[in-house]
């Protein structure tokens, strides 16, 4: 039969089979691959669209102060509030080494710790693009495990789109380096639990307990129908798995929740196992997964070298809100600088040669008084000449406005007031403290020993 015979339906139905079999020989993953090379090149063109959020400079600062903490200096001490230092960090201290690798010419300020303004352009575009770039990366990793949960490519691409075109989450994708990398490595994490939980009988698993009938369909479409996996590939995949659960916990304390739930489905898979080998195989991973995510949070976490215990406890104690993140901790056990040095107007904290003021609630009015910062050293030598006579070092500022001459930073933060002042580097005998009225007395005023 030659094509001039083939009548129209037979020419429908071999172009619906050719159609049907053409995306069968396209590499398994060219769809999604080529969605997220023409994503790529879109977020390359919009990232210099948008502009920084309210945190970038907290966030900027995070990462300077841990990267200096592992070149040797105390750049952790600098950070304020002094929960910045709980922030895992590893997000951002990538961010600031892209920075120093493609911009070496550019500051290495502590944000507006080091009053200086918002990093150029060409540092924001970097900032935008590596976000941009992670939250393609978990698309991908949602892709592989809509397609492994269904065993259908076309839905997997569907989710795919759906996750990429989110309005919401794709403005944040370029700017907020602080939820989106939580996002989308909880994204990587859900896919290689996935694949660290094949199940290796189908009849007893948690992942056949948790996924149903439908993770197990998927799971042998892409494995086989005997859904089994060597003891080897099981451990590589509890291992892998553990380092992204590190990680994400680093990002988020919250990925405390999802170590636990891998931790709590494992043990599923002990009590489930139909022999020891199983059973064995079941205990070895889940606590190479666990070590993995311990080994992997404190290796990124520079902040619980010193005291891993203590600090570990005080940054759940702090995250997870069961004690107010400044002064919550009971009298002699909270850290120094959890406890306010004085209480008034201000609460004020007093921690590695710095002033911290804080008043919540608070409101515009509470910050146009300017505020008095009076030093008397223990040693009057250390004075410049002119201060000599008066016996002490005035270090007045206003909230907002910037001293030449002393870092200061503050500013109102959804309701909360917070100012940082540096003080002198010697030795201090006193401290008097508080706000000016217009006529020249004081609003309130309190004392701090130097110490």
């Amino acid at each position: 039969m030659t094509v001039a015979h083939i009548s129209p339906w037979q020419q429908a139905l071999l172009l619906k089979q050719a159609v049907s079999v053409w995306p069968d020989r396209l590499p398994r993953h060219a769809w999604a691959l080529g969605i997220l090379m023409l994503a790529l090149l879109l977020g390359v063109v919009a990232a210099d669209d948008y502009g920084v959020w309210g945190d970038t400079y907290t966030q900027i600062a995070i990462g300077e102060a841990n990267l200096r903490h592992l070149a040797g200096e105390s750049g952790l001490n600098l950070l304020r509030p002094p929960t910045d230092r709980l922030y895992g960090p590893v997000f951002e201290v990538l961010l600031r080494l892209a920075q120093r690798i493609l911009h070496p010419e550019e500051g290495h300020g502590l944000g507006f710790y080091d009053n200086i303004a918002i990093e150029s352009v060409a540092v924001v575009f970097i900032r935008h693009l590596l976000t941009h770039l992670l939250f393609l990366a978990s698309g991908f990793a949602g892709y592989l495990l809509a397609w492994r949960m269904f065993g259908n490519r076309w839905l997997a691409l569907f989710a795919l789109l759906l996750f990429l075109l989110h309005p919401r989450i794709y403005a944040h994708s370029f700017f907020n380096s602080k939820d989106v990398p939580f996002l989308a490595m909880f994204m990587i994490c859900l896919w290689l639990a996935h694949r660290a939980f094949r199940p290796q009988s189908p009849a007893h698993s948690s992942s056949t307990a948790v996924y149903g009938a439908t993770a197990v369909y998927g799971t042998n479409a892409i494995y086989g129908a005997a859904g089994t996996a060597g003891a080897n590939a099981v451990y590589g995949a509890f291992a892998l798995c553990g380092v992204a659960a590190g990680l994400l916990t680093n990002l988020r304390m919250s990925g405390l929740v999802f170590v636990a739930l891998v931790i709590l489905m494992r043990l599923c898979d002990v009590v489930l196992a139909d022999d020891w080998r199983e059973r064995r195989r079941a205990i070895a991973s889940c606590a190479l997964f666990a070590f993995a995510s311990v080994a992997t949070y404190y290796a990124t976490m520079p902040y619980i070298w010193a005291d891993p215990l203590e600090r570990v406890r005080e940054i759940v104690t702090v995250m997870f809100r069961i004690q107010p993140a400044l002064d919550g901790y009971p009298q002699g056990e909270a850290p120094p600088s959890y406890l306010p040095a004085a209480r008034s107007t201000f609460d004020v904290y007093l921690e590695d040669g710095t002033l911290t003021y804080i008043k919540n609630p608070c409101v515009q009015a509470d910050t146009e008084a300017p505020f008095f910062v009076h030093v008397w050293p223990a040693h009057v030598g250390d004075l410049r000449p002119p201060r000599r006579r008066l016996g002490f070092e005035a270090l007045d500022f206003r909230i907002g406005a910037w001293n030449p001459s002393w870092r200061t930073a503050g500013d109102i933060f959804d309701g909360v007031c917070m100012a940082t002042l540096a003080l002198p580097d010697y030795p201090i005998a006193n401290i008097a403290t508080g706000q000016h009225t217009p006529g020249g007395g004081s609003l309130w005023r309190v004392d701090i020993g130097g110490g």
